[in-house]
């Protein structure tokens, strides 16, 4: 769970990173300091949400089991938890 969170964390921050290293790569004019002040917001928070969307469609198309199969939930075996599994 902690990993598709950080994925889609990742994918959202990801617009904000590529901008902020043009900025930084850019350096347009240092004696102006408002650059994050005039950046496009709403772009970046728009296409951020995009490739969430698209990562949380590929997590769901790309992982887990297929549907065929048993479901087997998890037991308590000889002191240890079996996870479940399909078989």
């Amino acid at each position: 769970m902690a990993r598709v969170l950080l994925i889609n964390i990742f994918m959202f921050l990801l617009p904000f990173i590529v901008y902020g290293a043009y900025l930084y790569l850019a350096r347009k004019d240092d004696e102006d300091k408002n650059y994050w002040r005039d950046a496009p917001i709403g772009w970046l928070f728009a296409i951020g949400m995009v490739l969430v969307f698209i990562a949380i469609a590929s997590l769901i198309q790309f992982t887990g089991s297929g549907p065929e199969g048993n479901y087997v939930p998890p037991q308590f075996k000889d002191g240890k938890i079996v996870p479940g599994h399909v078989e």
